[in-house]
């Protein structure tokens, strides 16, 4: 049996990154996105 990861996205809402979230951390946050869509895409892909 092949065994798989998983990629866990905790938290990453509107709230947190969006300017006008609640609790937004701003741009820091923001720049994330591209590697995090990237990273999930990847794990998706690997069936993982």
């Amino acid at each position: 049996m092949a065994s798989q990861q998983a990629l866990l996205i905790i938290d990453y809402t509107n709230d947190f990154v969006a300017d006008n979230g609640a609790l937004t951390c701003g741009q820091p946050g923001q720049v994330l996105a591209p590697a995090i869509t990237t990273l999930a895409d990847n794990c998706r892909q690997a069936g993982d």
